[in-house]
């Protein structure tokens, strides 16, 4: 039985390395199709690149996912595992745009000798020359960056982590990251930041927060990628935002209006227990694209087996240009046009809804609501769509 998994381990390995390219005639564009193994001992799953142009380019592409995740050696591992507890499961996320593909592994369980318990790998690729990304090519000056980086990291991201987190080192920062449209995700090795959960530490800085340093110029990566457009607000930014919502979603983030919270938790765990404000319950997932985002919901009982996500809010985040803690109400007006209603919350009415005093602006999106909430300085500190 083993000799026949081993083969057909094998096969697929060859299948992914050499899997068939699509024609491109009718201008269909490249799409990431999961791959995956399922046996007693865990699960290997990882993505296929397909409907690519060139076709020696996509067999390069492919060969350096597989080696980016360590595929070959968890697939061969995989038939001789037969635990009940600690399985070895491996999985990915994948970012896909215009020039940029981005893939991030995640990995725990039993595995490869001498692996730590959760551990992270990842791949970026330009796909105009099929070179792997480095961190520093997306900056005009990596030296300053990093310089930024180092202070961010230290001042604004370790004081809300510490208390979560048992190895703390939060710099230097990581070579493995993961890009998207939520930002930057810097990926860990576990023995320099992990949680007190057992997982490798990942941290998300959305484009706003990184904007002065990063390189736009047309023809640089993130312009190519259609990424540019994320910290760039223009006339269309409007458009875009309320697209997103009145589907229920906000860019980058992969949940969406009315999804059943108890699923997510059982994917992304707590990262605390739940806060109450005047309208029901705030849910904080342990995963770096949900730092000081909350999924919004019911508290009519205290299991969430029948909530669903009434609203989300982002504390931090940046959104079609839209940046939190650096657009101003005379900003989003301009773009947004007068709201449909708009109020002002002082300290009692702002301690009621977990807000800071301010006017809130409401526009409508379809069935639902976007509410943007700024400080007393007119600062954007808060997006709530419910």
């Amino acid at each position: 039985m083993q000799c026949k998994h081993t083969a057909v381990l094998c096969a697929l390995i060859i299948l992914c390395m050499f899997h068939p390219v699509y024609s491109c005639a009718e201008e269909s564009k490249p799409i990431l199709m999961d791959q995956g193994v399922d046996l007693p001992g865990g699960s290997v799953h990882f993505p296929t690149l397909t409907q690519f142009p060139d076709e020696k380019l996509s067999t390069q592409i492919q060969q350096s996912i597989l080696a980016a995740g360590n595929i070959k050696s968890y697939l061969a591992a995989l038939p001789v595992l037969n635990h009940e507890e600690n399985k070895l499961d491996v999985s990915w996320r994948g970012f896909l745009q215009r020039d940029l593909l981005s893939i991030w592994f995640h990995a725990s369980g039993d595995a490869v000798s001498n692996q730590p318990p959760h551990r992270w790998m990842s791949l970026s690729v330009d796909l105009s020359d099929g070179h792997t990304v480095q961190l520093n090519e997306l900056f005009k000056d990596w030296t300053q960056t990093a310089t930024f980086l180092t202070q961010y990291l230290t001042e604004q991201v370790s004081p809300s982590l510490s208390a979560h987190l048992q190895n703390t080192q939060i710099v230097p920062v990581p070579d493995m990251f993961y890009l998207s449209e939520a930002g930057i995700t810097l990926l860990y090795p576990f023995d320099q930041l992990s949680t007190l959960a057992d997982r490798s530490g990942a941290v998300t800085i959305d484009w706003g927060t990184l904007s002065p340093y990063l390189q736009l110029e047309p023809g640089s990566l993130l312009a190519r990628s259609g990424l540019d457009a994320m910290v760039t607000l223009s006339e269309s930014s409007a458009e875009r935002l309320l697209h997103d919502a009145t589907e229920g979603k906000l860019s980058g983030l992969p949940i969406q209006l009315g999804e059943p919270v108890q699923p997510l938790i059982d994917r992304y765990h707590l990262l605390v227990d739940p806060d109450l404000y005047d309208s029901g319950r705030m849910v904080l997932l342990d995963d770096a694209l949900f730092r000081d985002i909350w999924l919004l919901t019911d508290k009519l009982s205290d299991s969430f087996e029948n909530s669903v996500i009434q609203g989300i809010r982002m504390d931090r985040g940046c959104l079609w240009g839209i940046s939190i803690g650096q657009t101003t109400l005379t900003d989003w007006r301009t773009v947004f046009g007068e709201p449909e209603s708009s109020f002002s919350l002082d300290e009692e009415e702002a301690e009621a809804s977990r807000l800071v005093p301010g006017t809130s602006d409401y526009y409508q999106a379809g069935p639902h609501q976007l509410r943007f909430h700024a400080d007393d300085d007119g600062i954007l500190r808060t997006i709530i769509l419910q």
